[in-house]
């Protein structure tokens, strides 16, 4: 793991809330093991399928923090909560194959009714928006650290 990323990781695991946009692709969060796969190999044309498989393997691992807490007592909420908005033609863009986008798609239906999700699509009739092209992510922290906005490119803390 690149060691910017190994930040993101370590705040994103101690985040009570992440808002992210994405406007390219479905969020890593949100993606199905099929279709990250076909993303990192498209993005990384240069990387081995061993370096593939294990940028797949992070990614389902991140996604982990989205289960819920079982062992949470009813009157708190420890369970991460995402915001995630998006642009419809990241649902219409081909990544991989029709069945992996179906797959997809489906899952996407899962993940927002769960109650600690939540998933909304910024439609294409909308045009441009003030993110346009934008990736970042809010993450909101359990304790009483800052909150952290992160770009691709950079992290403001």
């Amino acid at each position: 793991m690149l060691p910017w990323f190994r930040d993101r990781v370590t705040v994103e695991r101690q985040a009570k809330e992440i808002l992210e946009y994405e406007s390219y692709q479905i969020p890593g969060l949100l993606q199905t093991e099929d279709y990250a796969r076909a993303v990192v190999d498209s993005v990384r044309p240069t990387l081995s399928a061993e370096a593939i498989e294990n940028v797949v393997a992070l990614r389902m691992t991140r996604q982990q923090i989205l289960e819920p807490d079982d062992s949470t007592p009813l009157d708190q909420d420890n369970d991460t909560h995402l915001w995630a908005i998006l642009d419809e033609s990241a649902l219409d863009r081909p990544v991989g194959s029709p069945g992996i986008m179906r797959a997809q798609r489906e899952h996407l239906l899962i993940m927002a009714s769960r109650p600690n999700i939540t998933i909304q699509i910024i439609p294409n009739a909308e045009g441009v928006t003030c993110a346009f092209g934008r990736v970042f992510a809010v993450l909101v922290p359990r304790s009483k650290n800052s909150t952290v906005v992160y770009f691709e490119d950079k992290v403001i803390t």
